[in-house]
């Protein structure tokens, strides 16, 4: 008895470990290049060479604004990345560009 709860110990333990790895690995596939614009910044997210999302402008508000600044740009794109690794969807709302303290003007 002792032996199967030993080895259902160490079996969720190589589980969790596993997902783990996978979630940093997949973390590593994704890359975030930021890109200067006529008026400003935005971001470009790769995975792999593939572009998956071509970002110019905020997201979330309305307009076609660019990031005031390089900084700003790469801080969303990494969220944005954030969300994909934990399989969420990649949105980005007005309290999350206001908890961020992004230039919105």
């Amino acid at each position: 008895m002792m032996l199967i709860v030993l080895l259902t110990g160490i079996f969720i333990f190589l589980i969790a470990y596993s997902v783990s790895l996978w979630k940093v690995n997949d973390l590593q596939t994704f890359e975030v290049k930021t890109v200067q614009l006529p008026q400003g910044f935005g971001y470009h997210i790769y995975k792999g060479e593939a572009l998956l999302v071509k970002q110019e402008f905020i997201p979330g508000v309305a307009g076609n604004i660019p990031f005031k600044n390089e900084i700003e740009a790469q801080i969303i794109g990494d969220l944005v990345v954030s969300k994909l690794v934990e399989g969420n969807l990649p949105t980005v709302n007005h309290s999350d560009l206001i908890g961020l303290k992004i230039t919105l003007k």
